[in-house]
């Protein structure tokens, strides 16, 4: 769509803000966040007042996602006003319906002047971990209360639904949280954290009757964690190491035969787990991506991440394991799952630096820049603008793909970087 034409149709969705009705509110807030990039941000910022203020809505996520998305700099002090006035009156009612209460410090620290009357709710409304995750926000409070806090949550799920009888099911993972707090944020004091009190709680998970979602969540971010811990030296307890080990001996001897794809793609996970703690060597760990084709999708998609977590971190590869891993990948770069395509274009940056087929995979980068997904194309993105893809002429080779791209975002990034070269 052309310039002229796409501001004529901006114009039209921000008139119709006063003709949105609650049921229909979503729709309406999720376009504009798929198209933020090229909105008017005083515009969206105006019509989001409108909404709220005459409580034209009826969940608070997509609300609260759309205020993410803003940049208040382009937003005028006037709008900024409406937008807080509405906000004061409607704050309590949107986070009561699934909003995000972060936004209140993401409004007070971006904008202090106009929203730090919103305040008082964080302090007086949310829930403890909330309120830790908030004050953490401005910087008032540590990350090593938030991990401990966390950890609290997740016994409490567990205590819950340990019984094997009655599952109660919670929209709050606790485990992300964990995961990004011990990875980012490594002290000595989460990793102590980690080794006495969230190792210990996994531990329990893993030979507890809980619901197999549970166990995935947990063992999904020992994977990552692991991985780290590995890549750093860092020791854990030996309580997991146990557990782990005779886990595995429990159920790897299944994973062939198994027909519940949930706890198949849990038992490869926890394989990985197994070579992370050096209780198998990776050759034993590749062999198992043979299987690769004849898995369901969430397996295979637990397959592409583990090989990328594992390339992240490892880099003495010998050349027989290399080349199955590349086989894999390109199994996966193949899949019709775009998640799993995304996975492989990591993978694939992880080795070009020691592989020795590096220009082939080079193309197959290059061949990505064109993936009908633009998932891919804008994970392609942001590999070269993190640098995770390193090689200046590859990179130049693929954004100057990509900003001619047909997707108005991905074209504007790519030329963005373009513009920084």
């Amino acid at each position: 769509m052309s310039e002229s034409r796409y501001e004529e149709a901006a114009i039209y969705i921000y008139s119709l803000c006063r003709e949105v009705t609650a049921d229909i509110a979503d729709i309406y807030f999720e376009c504009m966040i798929q198209n933020i990039s090229r909105l008017n941000h005083n515009a969206v910022a105006r019509s989001l007042a409108y909404i709220i203020q005459n409580e034209k809505y009826i969940l608070g996520n997509t609300i609260t996602s759309l205020i993410f998305e803003l940049d208040l700099a382009k937003v005028s002090s006037e709008v900024k006003a409406k937008l807080n006035e509405a906000l004061s009156h409607e704050i309590s009612r949107i986070v009561e319906r699934n909003g995000d209460p972060q936004v209140i410090a993401a409004l007070v620290k971006n904008a202090p002047t106009f929203f730090s009357e919103l305040e008082p709710f964080a302090s007086n409304s949310l829930s403890s971990t909330q309120k830790i995750l908030y004050n953490v926000n401005l910087g008032k409070d540590s990350w090593e209360n938030l991990l401990k806090s966390e950890i609290n949550i997740a016994r409490m799920q567990l205590d819950k639904n340990k019984s094997g009888i009655q599952f109660t099911v919670y929209s709050e993972n606790p485990y992300r949280l964990i995961k990004m707090i011990a990875i980012q944020h490594n002290s000595a004091e989460n990793q102590a954290i980690c080794n006495t009190e969230f190792f210990p709680l996994c531990c329990e998970v893993l030979v507890s009757n809980t619901a197999i979602p549970t166990k995935d969540d947990c063992i999904s971010a020992l994977c990552e964690i692991l991985a780290f811990y590995k890549s750093k030296k860092i020791p854990i307890n030996d309580l997991l190491r146990q557990t782990l080990t005779e886990y595995i001996a429990e159920n790897e001897q299944e994973f062939v035969f198994m027909s519940h794809k949930s706890k198949k793609s849990l038992v490869f996970k926890a394989f990985f787990l197994k070579m992370l703690i050096d209780k198998v060597d990776k050759e034993s760990f590749i062999q198992m991506l043979f299987s690769y084709n004849n898995q369901s999708d969430d397996v295979r998609e637990t397959i592409s991440m583990c090989i990328e977590v594992f390339l992240r971190y490892e880099k003495t590869i010998d050349k027989t394991s290399l080349a199955m891993i590349e086989g894999t990948i390109l199994q996966c770069f193949n899949d019709s799952v775009d998640s799993i395509r995304v996975a492989a274009c990591t993978c694939i940056a992880h080795i070009l630096g020691y592989c020795e087929q590096a220009d082939f995979f080079e193309e197959k980068l290059c061949e990505a820049a064109i993936d009908p997904s633009t998932h891919v194309r804008q994970h392609l993105i942001e590999l070269c603008h993190g640098n995770q893809i390193s090689r200046d002429l590859l990179k130049r080779r693929i954004i100057g793909i990509l900003a001619d791209d047909s997707c108005y975002s991905v074209r504007q990034n790519a030329r963005s970087i373009l513009m920084s070269c």
